[in-house]
Parts: C-alpha cells; structure tokens; sequence
C-alpha cells in the first residue's frame, strides 16, 4: 500500500497563475491537488468539505479576500498548514497573516521557487 498523499486546497482566482502552481505541485512526489477555489466563501467550505492538510492561499481573490479565509471560525481549532502566496506580501502583510495563523508567507513574484521547499519540507 502506498504512502498517503498530502491534500492541497489551491485558494487562486487567476487561471495562469493556477495552472502554474498545479504545475509545480503536481511535480512533488506527495501531494495531490484536491480542490481549487477562487473565492473566500467557496474555500471556507473545502476547508470543511475536504479536511485539506494544507492550503496554498491568494490574498486577492475573485470573492472575499485570503485574510476572510485566515480569520475563519470553521478552523481555527484544526488548522492545516496554511501557505499565503499573494503578490501582495508587504511587511505589514506578512505580519497579519502571520499573526492570523498562517504557516508561511511567500511572494509571488520574488519567492515562486519557495514554495516547492516549503511543502516538501511537510512530506
């Protein structure tokens, strides 16, 4: 029987940007993409749909922001390891999200070729 596979929730609301990072995921041995979302609402009922282990989460979404998503009561209790990945990762940002749970906070622009590490580091 094989190993268990790491279930990913990808909160990202552009297309290109998506079908990069399911590119990437899918190159880790592990992890296995089980739901994409592009807003809020629609990734607060993965999280308690699908029960992910981890999140790979946009602060500029489609509906809603990341930050609705981090300050979620549905989880708090049970968080998964939570990865913000916005374009958007100032310090202030980077402080709030962390302060609102978030496991790891990475650049779009300036720390794409992080988040492989990061999440191979969980395997």
């Amino acid at each position: 029987m094989g190993k268990a596979r790491l279930r990913i929730l990808l909160v990202e609301d552009s297309a290109p940007v998506c079908n990069a990072l399911c590119e990437l995921l899918g190159e880790i041995e592990g992890l296995e993409v089980s739901a994409i979302t592009d807003g809020a609402m629609q990734a607060r009922a993965a999280i308690t749909r699908i029960r992910p282990d981890v999140i790979v989460l946009d602060l500029v979404l489609a509906e809603g922001s990341g930050l609705d998503v981090l300050r979620s009561e549905e989880w708090k209790d049970n968080r998964p390891f939570t990865v913000v990945f916005s374009g958007d990762c100032t310090g202030g940002i980077r402080t709030a999200c962390k302060r609102l749970g978030a496991s790891a906070v990475l650049d779009k622009a300036s720390e794409f070729h992080l988040l492989q590490a990061v999440l191979r580091d969980l395997i």
